[in-house]
């Protein structure tokens, strides 16, 4: 309880904490913008810096050993430079429209000058001198904007070039014998150069004048960890038996939330706080401070790294896995997660360090191949736990029918994806390595196990989205993709999923790019050509412009939906009309709202609706050549997609064909059959064609047991059992209720059908084999009988045809037999237990 109430505060402040920082940025940005103020100085003299820092930027883009910092910061100078630009260019377009007013207030000038007063034409002279320098401080400005753009693209065009020659630039060969020896000279040169740099932190803490700063700073933090690991341990504990007896999928994440942070917060504060208080009291200089917040970068990716694969992976709680795996297949995925991110970030470590101390090359090139070596084994098996193949085990399913299935299984598409990353990397690392490029092999290495942390991070905040928005049995078979979303989940929970999913997806994408190589800059610059537009031709395309038709689709679809609603139930069912009649009236008012609808969203994108034309008279030119059948089809599917009769998922029968609908295309509708077989129906046919649909409106259908009793039973009998196995299973629904008819009297059998509805259809055979099997035994526990057909033979001799057989038995030839006695024999005459 203490726990629940600690992460319930915990979750109420955070919403205050950052209201708290966006009312103090807030306050605080009106005092930064006044020191940043374009006014503070001229126009015209900010214009002669910009130029002056256009053309310093320009000259050093010719400096060939341009690096990386230096090319942020000119980024940074840029960016500041352009931002003013763009605010001086709107204060100039500003300041221009009350001199245009003005100006067109006076009017054009007369003819003849002596036609105006003096004070109008002064007037007008100064409005016009005032408006050329007001707008050509706007030309400039905008100048301005364009050259700083262009500098900006130069300079990450230059930064990724020094990308690739960093990338693609060729070390010493490991087939070289020199190499090798060089990089053992360079073991002992470096390790000498380490061992200096350990010695001269550890003196110049000795001999640091805050000494007792440092011992206690250092005592008090190996104190908590002396009296406090302990009780930590059982703070998780308490939050794991919490986070299993959660029935709340919030609450489950809170303590999922709450659980990363104990792991991995206390380490790696820890370890920054060292780093911290050894520069604070000793200062033992730039390059052994680098190695010192690198070793507490290292600490704090290992610990995240393992707190998250403890969460991912819950090899210690099955029931909150999100992954099918076993016990043992959960605890090899978080040691290979561990695994893989102590190999980047040592292997980082090391390297960076021997470059620290001048290490020759070859020892850098040995200790990126072998890191090189033993990633991508790793890799790939991390790659195999983070997207396991499918279990032998078939799912359950119905019977007369094949599994639901969705046309996109998540769980499935995010595992092949997976492997084949996992497999791509594990050949591309230590192929770089091979081949000489090092530094490729380890930015493989570094980004790949970053992407991999990505992807399974978004994957369960997926998840928890999921269980969030339906339940946690639920996400699971969503995520698996055994559910069919459009029949058990509400719309509302999946236009959450939607937006969950987008969301992700836009935050995923981003951090994807910047993972792999982008910089903050050529993001910011995406981010604005999608906000700004892209023009096409005579149509620009916009984020907010796509925004605002999708919002009009919906709206208008919506909005037609809740029309049709109101005349099938208010309005058409208090006319005179006849059922067909109001059909035919509400399935048109859909029809003409899907149509305004498409054409209100198409005019808010910006297209030209008098294009339609041209498509029109290339579909009748087509059609007079013989695409009628393919128009027909074309038509068809837009009918089936909006009027949906059949929906992918449905068991449907047309034809000869008989399955679920899998897909709904254009022209054509694939239906797989019982027997995995895919059977392609054109649309016109589902349209024209009688065809039966099982599972239109609802899951719900009839079973009919047929069964005969023999003439000597218990009628009433007969009907009690009947009613009682159907009301005793479990898929029978109770309204409307089971029915026995007594149909009729058979030649050898008293002939009753039991009919029951059941709640989902795909179950037909195996519930009529149920209650095949139930009846059988209670008839043979109450003493009814099932008769077999039995027939009487009437063997008939006269004189004339009587012959002696060696059995005694007389012999009848049919030729001299009646027809009706013939007929009679041969078609009564079947031996008892033939079978049919």
């Amino acid at each position: 309880m203490r726990i629940a109430l600690i992460l319930r505060l915990i979750l109420r402040l955070i919403p205050r904490l950052i209201l708290g920082l966006v009312l103090a940025t807030l306050i605080a940005g009106p005092a930064a913008w006044a020191q940043a103020d374009p006014r503070a100085s001229t126009p015209d003299q900010r214009l002669e810096v910009w130029e002056n820092a256009a053309a310093a930027v320009e000259g050093d883009l010719e400096n060939a050993e341009l690096n990386s910092e230096a090319i942020g910061f000119l980024r940074r100078s840029l960016e500041t430079q352009r931002a003013e630009a763009r605010a001086l260019a709107d204060r100039m377009k500003a300041e221009l429209e009350p001199l245009d007013l003005q100006i067109e207030a006076l009017g054009a000038p007369p003819p003849e000058p002596s036609l105006e007063t003096v004070e109008v034409r002064q007037t007008r002279e100064r409005l016009s001198q005032e408006r050329a320098q007001v707008d050509g401080r706007l030309r400039a400005a905008e100048l301005a904007v364009a050259r700083a753009e262009t500098l900006i693209q130069a300079l990450i065009d230059r930064q990724r070039m020094n990308l690739t020659d960093r990338l693609f630039g060729r070390g010493p060969s490991l087939f070289a014998w020199e190499t090798w020896r060089r990089a053992a000279f360079g073991v002992g040169q470096a390790s000498a150069a380490l061992w200096s740099q350990v010695v001269g932190v550890a003196g110049a803490m000795l001999a640091s004048e805050r000494l007792t700063q440092l011992v206690i700073g250092l005592g008090a933090i190996a104190s908590f960890w002396v009296l406090g690991a302990r009780r930590l341990r059982r703070v998780a504990a308490r939050i794991i038996a919490a986070a299993k007896a959660a029935t709340q999928p919030a609450l489950a994440m809170a303590y999922a939330l709450a659980l990363v942070l104990l792991r991995a917060g206390p380490p790696a504060a820890s370890a920054y706080a060292v780093v911290a208080l050894i520069g604070a009291s000793a200062n033992p200089g730039a390059g052994a401070m680098a190695g010192l917040w690198l070793i507490a970068h290292t600490v704090a990716a290992v610990v995240l790294v393992w707190s998250f694969a403890r969460i991912l992976f819950a090899p210690d709680a099955p029931e909150q896995r999100i992954m099918p795996l076993t016990d043992h297949e959960a605890s090899l995925g978080v040691r290979r997660a561990v695994g893989l991110a102590l190999l980047a970030t040592l292997g980082a470590l090391l390297i960076e360090g021997a470059s620290q101390t001048e290490a020759p090359p070859e020892l850098l090139a040995v200790l990126s191949a072998l890191s090189a070596a033993i990633a991508a084994p790793l890799v790939y098996a991390l790659s195999g736990s983070l997207s396991p193949k499918p279990h032998a085990a078939e799912p359950e399913v119905a019977a007369g029918g094949e599994p639901e299935e969705d046309d996109f299984d998540l769980r499935r598409s995010l595992s092949t994806i997976g492997r084949v990353f996992g497999a791509a990397l594990a050949v591309a690392i230590p192929l770089a390595a091979l081949f000489d490029y090092f530094a490729l092999a380890r930015f493989l290495l570094e980004r790949g196990a970053l992407t991999m942390a990505l992807l399974a991070g978004f994957g369960l905040l997926f998840v928890m989205a999921l269980r969030l928005l339906y339940g946690g049995a639920d996400a699971e078979a969503r995520a698996s993709g055994q559910t069919d979303q459009g029949r058990t989940g509400s719309a509302a929970a999946g236009l959450g999923v939607a937006l969950a999913g987008l969301a992700l997806t836009l935050i995923a994408g981003p951090v994807l790019f910047y993972i792999w190589g982008a910089s903050i800059d050529e993001l910011r610059l995406a981010a604005r050509t999608l906000i700004e537009g892209v023009r096409v031709g005579e149509v620009e395309f916009s984020f907010g412009v796509v925004i605002q038709a999708v919002a009009v689709l919906v709206a208008g679809l919506w909005l037609t939906r809740v029309v049709q609603r109101i005349l099938r139930r208010n309005v058409l069912p208090s006319t005179r009309l006849d059922k067909g009649a109001q059909t035919s009236i509400a399935a048109a008012a859909g029809y003409l709202g899907v149509f305004l609808t498409s054409f209100a969203a198409v005019s808010t994108v910006g297209l030209d609706l008098s294009n339609l034309a041209i498509v029109a008279g290339a579909l009748s030119v087509g059609i007079g050549f013989g695409l009628q059948n393919v128009v027909n089809n074309f038509v068809s599917g837009l009918i089936l997609l909006v009027e949906r009769p059949v929906q992918v998922g449905d068991w449907i029968i047309v034809g000869g064909a008989e399955g679920y609908v899998r897909r709904i295309n254009v022209r054509s509708t694939e239906i797989e059959t019982f027997d995995r077989a895919s059977v392609i129906v054109p649309n016109s046919e589902l349209i024209s064609s009688q065809v039966t649909n099982w599972t239109h409106k609802s899951l719900t259908g009839r079973v009919i047991c047929k069964v005969g009793v023999a003439y000597s039973s218990d009628v009433e009998l007969v009907t009690r059992l009947l009613k009682g196995i159907a009301n005793g299973h479990s898929m029978a629904l109770r309204y409307p209720a089971p029915v026995v008819l007594f149909r009729g009297f058979g030649d050898s059998a008293l002939e009753f059908e039991l009919r029951l509805f059941i709640r989902d259809v795909n179950w037909v055979l195996s519930v009529h084999s149920e209650l095949n099997y139930e009846i059988f035994r209670q008839f043979r526990e109450a003493g009814v009988e099932i008769p077999f057909p039995q027939r009487d033979l009437h063997l008939i001799s006269t004189p004339r045809t009587a012959a002696k057989s060696t059995n005694g038995v007389a012999a009848e030839s049919s030729l001299d037999r009646p027809p009706s006695d013939l007929a009679k024999g041969e078609g009564e005459g079947a031996p008892e237990g033939d079978g049919r």
